[in-house]
């Protein structure tokens, strides 16, 4: 029983030992962001002018398109997409290298009013597409000839309904990995493979109300930018910093005179010039410091762990070993001639006498 206590004692300790071998996985970082800008457009909406650096207000009419200034829409009609809207959301926060493990897009459904229309809608008629280099930047309406490209064949996800059925949801979790790892140009969100054959308009609320739930840990090395040791040079009164320089001619305060140097006086005859001390080298500039920040432990971790607990349980085993072997009683071979020559020797009586035995 000792013997398991005390190997439940070393395994205990080189558990506790372990954390102190590498640094443990870092913890995933849980955001929800709204998008930092949207576009909305219409096949019979406006085109936009090339030099004009807005888009123009939607003129549309919302009696016409049914769809509410700032909301957006998927629509489609005579087996054509009608109404497309885009997407974009800030990730300057997350720092490249980072992995993202979850990225769903959270669209609210806006209820049927005198300004907002949908009609044969479903969840699975909408689908989330990589978005064009293009750009777009706060469009309402605008004619979708102007809309970027929809790149369904880089990325596609398809809309389902949520558990109280008042929002779409899409899991965006591969294409916001693009975003942190090359170029961020947004998600559209257009009708699905095949939806188009039958008309159909969804309209969803904008603005703040799009929420995108964000979970990434953060990339396991950073790197610190190398940092210039400032350059001091003493002046003649002891103060650092150095002289500053004189204004150039131009600078608008009149000509400047230069500087009238005094003359070192020459070495007396027969005296050799004391050569001035050699100034000190100056201190090569340091290089970066790269910190390692290794947010997962590595495989020399675990083998330095292993062969931690297979020391403390063999050390547990030889500590707990008890039996120890007793001395030997038996005689040896010399003792035994010893005393059998004492016994067969007779004792020599005193003065020359015969002892009587």
């Amino acid at each position: 029983m000792s013997k398991v206590l005390r190997l439940i004692g070393a395994m205990a300790l080189a558990t506790a030992t372990v954390p102190f071998l590498g640094v443990s996985p870092a913890a995933a970082a849980d955001t929800t962001i709204a998008p930092s800008t949207t576009g909305y457009f219409y096949a019979e909406g406006i085109r936009k002018p090339d030099e004009s650096p807005q888009a123009p207000p939607n003129v549309t009419n919302t009696a016409v398109d049914r769809v509410a200034a700032g909301n957006l829409a998927v629509a489609a009609q005579a087996g054509q997409e009608d109404k497309v809207s885009f997407l974009l959301f800030d990730l300057l926060d997350v720092t490249p290298g980072s992995i993202v493990t979850k990225a769903q897009l959270t669209l609210p459904l806006v209820p049927n009013d005198a300004d907002n229309a949908s009609y044969g809608q479903a969840p699975e008629k909408v689908r989330a597409c990589g978005a064009g280099d293009e750009g777009f930047n706060g469009d309402d309406g605008v004619a979708i000839q102007d809309a970027p490209a929809r790149k369904c064949d880089v990325f596609s996800a398809p809309a389902k309904a949520s558990a109280d059925a008042t929002s779409y949801v899409i899991d965006l979790t591969k294409l916001a990995q693009t975003w942190v790892d090359t170029a961020n140009d947004g998600v559209a969100l257009t009708a699905a493979d095949g939806a188009a054959t039958t008309p159909f308009q969804v309209v969803f609320a904008g603005g703040d109300k799009i929420k995108l739930a964000l979970t990434y840990t953060a990339a396991p090395d950073s790197v610190l930018p190398p940092v210039a040791p400032p350059v001091t040079t003493p002046d003649a009164g002891g103060i650092s910093g150095g002289f500053a320089p004189a204004p150039s001619v131009d600078s608008g305060l009149g000509s400047v005179s230069s500087p009238v140097l005094p003359v070192a006086p020459a070495p007396a005859p027969g005296v050799a010039p004391v050569a001035a001390p050699a100034p000190a080298a100056a201190a090569a500039p340091t290089g970066p410091i790269a910190l390692s920040t290794s947010a997962r432990p590595t495989n020399q971790f675990w083998l330095g762990a292993l062969l931690l607990i297979a020391l403390l349980v063999l050390l547990s085993l030889i500590m707990g070993d008890t039996r120890v072997a007793a001395a030997s009683s038996k005689p040896s071979r010399l003792a035994r001639a010893l005393s059998e020559r004492q016994r067969s020797t007779v004792a020599r009586p005193a003065f020359g006498r015969p002892a009587t035995i």
